[in-house]
């Protein structure tokens, strides 16, 4: 009876100790370190994780070169630190003289050649032909007129052509009669023979005072010769032309700032060629008297109208795209930057959010209002002629994309009172100065 009651407990007891036995597998993750400092890596049921960190954790929090580094949601982010030599941005407190790596080394404005002014004149006018006849000679005149956006208020510029066919025509009293009684007058004559097509230049057109649809015509004293007789038509008339006076848009605050980066690379692709020094040989011929304003129209208007305008994503050589002749607005820049500085002037380019342009140098409020009579004796109208200034002098816009002359409103600028302003931006950047 003992015995049994014995092998009994013992096998309650086994049962017992073995139902309360469970196998645990123990799982190992081996090296969960991701290698960021910006991690807070754990194990956890044999999988890695790696919990996001915010703020200054070692291994990432740093400051060096103007740049603070800090962890920021997982991620270490550099962040600049303002009002520090060395961040790439001339700021307010900053010149070429405390902090050249920002604002580049200081320039003497004594070493930047002014562009003079010519005193000849600019074109002599064509002897006006005698009128010896009664009887109507035709006239087979066609007006072609460019025109980028024109402003209520403060109007446009308008850049006429005239085609003949036959006979010979002598043109004078050129005006632009509106809708809207304003009017515009472009001074001069030209003679314009069989078959030939003649730009006859830029006449400024006052704007409307409220946007809308308007009309203008062009108006013309015309001598028409044909076997050695002349006929001349007093005023005589287009038929009406249509644009659309526009609302200028609101212009923007914007911060001013030299970009160290892009001056340098832009340097590299200002070179030489052959073709590029007999173009700029051949304005000097053009124009004798030293570097002055009427070679930098002639080159200008070279540019306008022999290099074709396509958008290029790399940048090219001036002496490629005078090859290629082609090319966007950072190429027409490089070009335009070369011809100034080969004939012995000053250039700076300027960049907006996407568009850029170069300028030349036109000195002080001394000299810059002569550049401005010069450019407008050349162009042959009050035509405005829109600038940056700057701590160094007058810059006069060069802008092959947007504009039809020099000192032309740039692209994504509108006209104020005073200059021009630019819309939907915030930051102006500038590069070095460019000159010999």
């Amino acid at each position: 009876m003992k015995r049994e009651i014995f092998t009994l407990l013992f096998l309650s007891i086994f049962f017992v100790s073995f139902c309360c036995v469970e196998e645990v597998e123990l799982l190992s993750c081996g090296n969960c370190d991701d290698n960021n400092p910006c991690t807070s890596d754990y194990c956890l049921a044999g999988k890695c994780f790696h919990k996001p960190l915010s703020g200054n954790v070692s291994g990432c929090f740093r400051v060096e070169n103007c740049t603070l580094y800090s962890c920021v949601n997982g991620t270490c982010l550099p962040t600049l630190i303002s009002n520090c030599c060395g961040n790439g941005i001339c700021e307010e407190n900053e010149n070429c003289s405390n902090c050249e790596v920002d604002c580049g080394s200081c320039i003497k404005v004594e070493n930047l050649r002014v562009t003079s002014v010519p005193k000849y004149p600019i074109y002599e006018l064509p002897p006006k032909p005698e009128v010896n006849s009664v009887r109507q000679i035709p006239v087979n005149l066609r007006f072609v007129v460019n025109t980028y956006k024109i402003y209520n208020g403060s109007g446009g510029v308008l850049e006429i052509y005239v085609e003949n066919e036959d006979p010979k025509a002598y043109l004078y009293n050129l005006t632009i009669l509106t809708n809207y009684s304003k009017t515009a007058v472009l001074p001069g004559a030209w003679i314009i023979e069989e078959s030939e097509e003649k730009r006859i230049g830029m006449v400024f057109l006052p704007g409307p005072e409220k946007e809308g649809n308007y009309t203008y015509k062009i108006c013309s004293n015309i001598i028409s010769t044909q076997g050695g007789l002349s006929y001349e038509y007093k005023n005589l008339c287009t038929s009406e032309i249509k644009f659309e006076a526009l609302n200028p848009p609101e212009p923007s605050n914007y911060s001013m700032r030299l970009d160290q980066e892009i001056s340098k690379k832009i340097s590299n692709y200002i070179d030489d060629s052959e073709s590029i020094e007999a173009l700029v040989n051949r304005s000097v011929e053009e124009f004798p008297g030293g570097y002055n304003i009427y070679q930098i129209s002639y080159l200008f208007d070279w540019v306008k109208e022999n290099i074709e305008y396509r958008k290029i994503k790399e940048f090219m050589n001036a002496s490629e795209v005078m090859e290629r002749k082609v090319g966007d607005c950072k190429h027409f820049s490089i070009l335009l930057t070369t011809f100034i500085k080969k004939l012995g002037g000053a250039s700076r380019i300027f960049l907006t959010k996407d568009h850029m342009f170069t300028t030349f140098f036109a000195g002080n409020s001394t000299t810059f209002p002569e550049i401005v009579r010069g450019i407008r004796d050349y162009y042959g109208d009050e035509i405005p002629v829109y600038y940056i200034k700057d701590e160094i002098g007058y810059w006069v816009i060069l802008d092959g994309t947007c504009s039809n002359y020099v000192g032309g409103l740039p692209c994504d600028a509108v006209p104020t009172r005073e200059n021009f302003k630019f819309v939907n931006l915030t930051s102006l950047r500038y590069t070095e100065v460019y000159y010999q």
